[in-house]
C-alpha cells in the first residue's frame, strides 16, 4: 500500500531546501522508525516491511529553475496496511511542524482498504432495515404505508429517484429504498404515523375535546415511531445514537474521506449491534400491535388526505400480477355492498367503510384487494357505485373515504 503527500514551502519557511535535506529531517524523526537503511541515491529510507521515499517536484516546466520557484516535495511512504496505517498521522504532524504552508494527501490506500472494508457492512445494516420497516409496517397498515409515515421531502425524494430504476423502479414500490440513509433512521425515531406538519397538529388540537381522555389520545398519536412502535425493540437499545455514529462513517465512506484504523474497528461493532437490534426486532415473538380501529381510521384517513379513490395506475399493477378472469363479479360487489349498507343503516351516522369493505370484508369473502379495487373502478366508471367522504369517527379532523349503491 501507498500513502503520498504533496508539500510545499513558497515562503520559504521550512529548512528543508531540497529532497535530501527533507529526507534526513524525517530519519531525524525517531518515532518512525526501528532500524532504518537511509540510502541519498534514490532518496530512500528502508525499515524492515515499509519505506518512504522524497521527491523533488519542483518546476515541471522546461524553462531553467530560478530563484523564485518555490520548494515542492512528494513523500511516498510503502509498505503492509499493519505497517502504514500507525504512520500516516505522525507524518502528517512533522510536516506541518516543519513549516510547509501548503500540504496535501494525493493518495491513500489505507483509507481506500478501510472503505471497502467498511462498505459491506453499510449495506447490509441499511438495507436490513429498509427490508424491516417495509414488512413492519406493510403488515401493520397496508401496501399505503408510505402515504402515511413518509415526510412530503422523503416522498418527493424518492419519486424522483425513481426514475434511475430503469429496470425493477416499474414494477415493485422501492420508496423506502430511495431515500437518504438519515432519512431512513428517521422512519424510525423521528417521524410519526398519522400527524405529520404542523398544520395536522394544529387541526387536532383546535378540535380536541376538553378532557383527559382526549388529551391522553392526542399524546398517544403525537408519539414519534420511536417511542410508539419501536420503544422496546430499538429506543430502550439506543438505537438513534449508534444510527448516528454509523451515519458519521456512512458519509465518510461516501465522499471517500480518509481513516483511521480505529475508524474501521469501531465502524465493525456498531455495525454488528446495529444488525443484531435489527434482527432480533424481526424474530421477537413480543411484535407491537396495531389494533383493527387504529388500522381502518389510518388508511382511510390516507384516502381522505389524496382527495379521491386508489389509483388506476396502482391497481393496474396489482392486477399484473393476478388471474381476474372470472373470481369478483359486479352482481357479488353490488350485492356485499347493497347488505353492508342494509346493515350500517340501522347505526347511529352508519355508513360503510371504503377501505374496511374493499380490503376486510371482500378479502374474508376469498377475494383479493386488487380485485375488489379494479371492481370499483369498473362500477364507477358505470356511475353504479358512489365514493363519498363522512366525518372520520376516531378522528374529527379529518374526513373518511365511505362507499354506497348509486341511486338510480
Amino acid at each position: 500500500m501507498n500513502f503520498e503527500m504533496l508539500v510545499l514551502d513558497p515562503g520559504k519557511k521550512t529548512r528543508c531546501d531540497n529532497a535530501l535535506s527533507l529526507l534526513f529531517a524525517l530519519r531525524s524523526f525517531s518515532r518512525l522508525w526501528q532500524k532504518p537503511q537511509l540510502t541519498e541515491a534514490d532518496l530512500t529510507i528502508r525499515d524492515q516491511s515499509y519505506s518512504l521515499r522524497v521527491s523533488d517536484q519542483g518546476s515541471q516546466s522546461s524553462e531553467p529553475a530560478t530563484k523564485s520557484q518555490s520548494r515542492a516535495f512528494a513523500i511516498v511512504l510503502a509498505g503492509g496496511y499493519e505497517h502504514i496505517e500507525p504512520l500516516r498521522l505522525p507524518i502528517v504532524e512533522f510536516i506541518e511542524e516543519q513549516k510547509f504552508e501548503h500540504r496535501y494527501i494525493t493518495k491513500d490506500e489505507v483509507s481506500g482498504y478501510i472503505a471497502c472494508e467498511l462498505y459491506p457492512y453499510l449495506y447490509r445494516v441499511e438495507n436490513s432495515l429498509r427490508g424491516y420497516l417495509t414488512r413492519f409496517m406493510t403488515t401493520r397498515f397496508g401496501g399505503t404505508w408510505w402515504k402515511l409515515t413518509a415526510s412530503k421531502e422523503m416522498d418527493e425524494k424518492a419519486k424522483m429517484r425513481k426514475k434511475n430504476e430503469l429496470v425493477f423502479g416499474k414494477r415493485i414500490d422501492n420508496s423506502s429504498f430511495l431515500i437518504d440513509f438519515d432519512e431512513l433512521g428517521e422512519l424510525i425515531f423521528e417521524q410519526t404515523s398519522g400527524f405529520l406538519t404542523r398544520e395536522d397538529i394544529e387541526n387536532r388540537v383546535m378540535q380536541l375535546a376538553e378532557d383527559v381522555d382526549a388529551l391522553k389520545a392526542l399524546k398517544s398519536d403525537l408519539q414519534s415511531n420511536y417511542h410508539k412502535f419501536f420503544k422496546k425493540a430499538f429506543a430502550d437499545r439506543d438505537f438513534k445514537q449508534k444510527w448516528k455514529a454509523w451515519e458519521s462513517l456512512r458519509n465518510k465512506v461516501a465522499h471517500t474521506n480518509l481513516f483511521t484504523n480505529d475508524d474501521l474497528v469501531e465502524g465493525k461493532k456498531i455495525a454488528a449491534e446495529l444488525m443484531n437490534i435489527i434482527s432480533d426486532a424481526d424474530e421477537s415473538p413480543e411484535q407491537p400491535t396495531v389494533t383493527q380501529v387504529e388500522r381502518e381510521a389510518v388508511q382511510e384517513q390516507i384516502i381522505a388526505r389524496t382527495g379521491s379513490e386508489p389509483s388506476v395506475a396502482a391497481v393496474a399493477l396489482d392486477n399484473s400480477l393476478l388471474d381476474l378472469n372470472d373470481a369478483l363479479t359486479e352482481e357479488i360487489f353490488l350485492e356485499e355492498l347493497h347488505e353492508q349498507e342494509t346493515f350500517y343503516s340501522g347505526l347511529t351516522n352508519g355508513f360503510v367503510g371504503l377501505v374496511r369493505f374493499l380490503r376486510f370484508h371482500l378479502t374474508e369473502l376469498g377475494y383479493t384487494e386488487a380485485e375488489a379495487r379494479s371492481m370499483l373502478n369498473k362500477l364507477q366508471r358505470a356511475n353504479k357505485v358512489e365514493v363519498y367522504y363522512v366525518e372520520n369517527p376516531y378522528d374529527n379532523t379529518t374526513k373518511t373515504a365511505a362507499i354506497r349503491c348509486a341511486t338510480p
